[in-house]
């Protein structure tokens, strides 16, 4: 990717500075441990991608998203101290999901 904000630069989970993969439908930026992290969980709570292996659809859908809105929401519901695991698997989360697909895809 070519621009990345700031925020975008640490990972999403654990604030570690270098992003290796994007959970697309969370649209957050995560390190290489916390990637490998998702990767264990079902795909519909996290789809994990190499941040070189990104596609125009995904980069539009994570330039929509990004670390900062997912913290920023998730902590409308006092989630962002939570496991990973228990966060992304969240009611909230799930919400969250469902409206970054919403605005990419109208439906």
């Amino acid at each position: 990717m070519e621009k990345m904000t700031e925020g975008n630069k640490y990972c999403a989970d654990c604030g570690t500075l270098g992003v290796a993969f994007v959970s697309v439908n969370n649209a957050v930026f995560l390190c290489s441990e916390c990637g490998e992290l998702h990767k264990s969980l079902d795909e519909s709570v996290s789809i994990i991608k190499s941040i070189n292996k990104l596609t125009s659809q995904d980069i539009l859908i994570v330039s929509l998203g990004g670390n900062e809105k997912l913290h920023e929401f998730l902590e409308n519901y006092s989630l962002n101290s939570f496991p990973a695991k228990d966060k992304y698997e969240s009611t909230a989360a799930r919400y969250y999901r469902a409206n970054v697909k919403i605005n990419i895809t109208g439906s």
